[in-house]
């Protein structure tokens, strides 16, 4: 089918679905076998102990047991149904300025997609000029918006109805266009043309950049893409009749070519961790001049000097690579791109870059291209500046404000459980007090920070965890506690060996205005959370205490726990002297809005009534 400047033919779709899909699918793989990987170093770290005769496990709450008065009330597990008529006004307030942040969060997310998506449609209409009639230029600048849309209703909103209706208004928006404004029979044949092309390519690479899961990687995916775009941004500037090819005839250059990047990534790996480079960096050196001098002095037919030439050089764009990744990093710990906005900013750069390729080959020379990249380089500069500047501004409003603290303990198991919960407390919690966690196997991936991820590929990780007492102080007193560039507090994760995460739970838990334990999949062999709620009970007062449970939980095996620790309490403990003492528990249902809502307004009510209370 022929229209304007365009051929499609559905050859032509296939080859665009394998080429879009081709790195995505790649990148999975390698996400899985990182996981894998990643994974098996933090349950070695969480397994292994401390070399001395020290020990760094306290007894709970390091304090003296006492046997149970013979006048002290019952401990009963209370079941909670909160609602927002039984929050104290200062819960309220607390609940109401974080619905209103996330809702400004979103304002500002809606705003600058609008302005990537008009600039950007804008630019597909303009290139097209000479190429195509008017009306299938008005559907190729339509076609455009509905990645876009996508984008934005991944990140405005998790709710499929809300979803489904912007997906519809787009659809509605385009058919009222092409009745109004052209022949709708040709204005549809219009869309099946270009939608392979506008709609389905940047789709198979979108749905692979939305996954939440990869967000932790997103840091290093940025660095290689930033990399990528300065090496195309060269090319267009200084042409392609530039360059030559090496040689014909030789496909083992090609293999070669593929090669060299992955030595240059190993070399490069090998010498960030050595302590004494200097006598690598100067073979390396010696290897490119001599592939130089070779080139220069004798010319030979066989090119023995570009090979020489280019490890080197591999080496060396490797490690462009790993300094836009630590500047990356550096961004992030000073809160200008936290991980959010880095993820937005990423699936917008990559419809920036689907786009510039369409509109670019419109024309039969390239020359042209580098006008239409300009245009849409100041696109996404518009874009990026409409939302740091909003955000910005809601972040300086509020950057004194002082967060509350959460400790999040739980069951190790069921990855999916626990990541749904921290999805759960961020639009919520997170806009009001930050998270303190110490780091599991379910978690893993979920809390990975930049600065881990540089430590495990450069083989460090066992630096980042806690071996002792005090390591454990240092740590805890570094947490971070600031407001985030998207308006979320930290999530602070601890990485502990097997005799150091007790102490770091003792000196969390009386610090924080509130623990919230996740018992899902608890039994009797479950010896670290009794532990913990043996401790809890000792040292946390039990208003600040929120118990999650559901069909999972064994609830027999818990009361037992309960018991046993309400038996053994301290004499010095919070809770010593209740007259009637309730331990809350909110049960999960399995309908994640319910379950979010029960669980927003419980934290709420733990953390702000129990500062009341205890006035």
């Amino acid at each position: 089918m022929f229209f304007g400047g365009f051929s499609f033919r559905s050859m032509d779709t296939l080859i665009i679905l394998l080429e879009a899909s081709a790195f995505p699918l790649l990148f999975l793989v390698l996400f899985g076998l990182f996981a894998w990987r990643y994974r098996r170093a933090v349950a070695l770290g969480m397994s292994r102990r401390r070399r001395t005769s020290e020990s760094s496990v306290p007894a709970p709450g390091n304090i003296v047991q006492g046997e149970w008065p013979a006048g002290r009330a019952r401990l009963r597990l209370q079941p909670i149904a909160p609602s927002v008529a039984l929050l104290s006004s200062a819960a309220c307030a607390q609940l109401a300025q974080a619905q209103h942040t996330s809702l400004l969060v979103r304002l500002a997310f809606a705003a600058a997609g609008t302005v990537h998506m008009v600039l950007t449609s804008g630019v597909l209409w303009w290139s097209s000029a000479g190429s195509l009639p008017t009306d299938q230029r008005g559907v190729m600048a339509l076609l455009a918006l509905a990645p876009g849309l996508l984008v934005l209703g991944a990140f405005l909103t998790r709710r499929a109805r809300i979803r489904i209706a912007m997906a519809l208004a787009c659809f509605l928006l385009g058919f009222g266009a092409l009745v109004l404004f052209g022949d709708p029979l040709r204005g549809l044949r219009a869309v099946w043309a270009f939608a392979p092309l506008m709609v389905i390519f940047p789709l198979a690479g979108l749905l692979f950049l939305l996954v939440r899961q990869l967000r932790p990687l997103l840091v290093a995916l940025m660095a290689v893409v930033a990399f990528l775009i300065c090496g195309v941004a060269l090319v267009l500037l200084f042409g392609l009749d530039d360059i030559q090819p090496l040689q014909t005839g030789r496909p083992w250059l090609l293999w070669l070519g593929l090669v060299y990047p992955v030595f240059g990534v190993v070399i490069l790996m090998r010498l960030l961790r050595r302590r004494r480079k200097y006598v690598p960096i100067v073979l390396l050196g010696a290897t490119a001049l001599a592939g130089i001098l070779v080139d220069l002095l004798f010319a030979p037919k066989f090119p023995l000097g570009p090979i020489l030439v280019a490890l080197p050089v591999n080496v060396l764009q490797a490690y462009f690579v790993w300094l836009t990744f630590k500047f990356f990093i550096w961004l992030g710990d000073r809160h200008y791109l936290p991980a959010q906005v880095l993820h937005f900013h990423l699936c917008w750069l990559f419809l920036t870059l689907c786009f510039g390729l369409i509109a670019a080959n419109i024309g039969a020379d390239l020359r042209p291209a580098v006008p239409i990249w300009a245009l849409l380089s100041a696109a996404f500069a518009c874009y990026a500046i409409v939302l740091h500047a909003a955000l910005r501004h809601q972040w300086s409003a509020r950057r004194n404000e002082s967060g509350k603290r959460l400790l999040l303990l739980r069951v190790f198991s069921d990855p999916e459980k626990r990541t749904q919960l921290l999805d759960m407390l961020d639009d919520t919690w997170r806009r009001s007090g930050r998270i303190d966690l110490i780091v599991g196997t379910d978690l893993a991936l979920r809390t990975l920070s930049a600065r881990m991820l540089e430590s495990f590929l450069l083989r460090r990780a066992d630096r980042e965890f806690l071996k002792s007492g005090q390591q454990v102080e240092r740590r805890i007193a570094a947490l971070g506690s600031g407001l985030e560039g998207d308006l979320h507090y930290p999530v602070n994760d601890l990485y502990c060996y097997a005799d150091a995460w007790p102490h770091a739970v003792s000196r969390l838990a009386p610090e924080s205005d509130l623990v919230l334990m996740d018992l899902r999949g608890f039994n009797r062999g479950r010896l670290g959370c009794t532990f913990e709620l043996h401790m809890l009970l000792d040292t946390v007062a039990l208003r600040r205490i929120v118990l999650v449970t559901d069909s999972s939980t064994d609830a027999s095996a818990l009361e037992e726990t309960v018991e046993a620790a309400w038996r053994g309490l301290a004499n010095n403990s919070p809770n010593a002297g209740d007259e009637s003492p309730l331990l809350n528990t909110l049960a999960f249902t399995g309908s994640k809005a319910i379950d979010s809502t029960a669980l927003t307004l419980a934290v709420y009510a733990a953390a702000w009534e129990a500062k009341e209370g205890e006035k």
